[in-house]
């Protein structure tokens, strides 16, 4: 966990990256209101993508409606460290 939050220190940054531009799209028809569950499984690059979408509302939510991708990069830190753990 440490080793991936260093990482994300010295190389995270706050700008969006590749499709996270279509989670931006995403939290503005939240924000709006008229998102619809279509919108959440709507085809895209990635292989999680339901997963990834979800856990963007959740953080833009609780960020006070303030997107900020390196919360879900440290949560994706998180995760991988717990995942680590439970297979030892």
């Amino acid at each position: 966990m440490g080793i991936r939050l260093s990482i994300i220190a010295i190389y995270g940054d706050a700008l969006p990256y590749w499709d996270d531009y279509e989670i931006g799209r995403l939290l503005h028809l939240y924000q709006t209101g008229t998102i619809q569950l279509a919108d959440i499984f709507v085809n895209a690059n990635e292989h999680r993508l339901v997963f990834n979408r979800l856990i963007s509302i959740l953080f833009f939510e609780a960020n006070q409606h303030q997107w900020d991708p390196m919360i879900p990069m440290v949560f994706n830190g998180f995760l991988w460290a717990l995942a680590g753990a439970l297979l030892l």
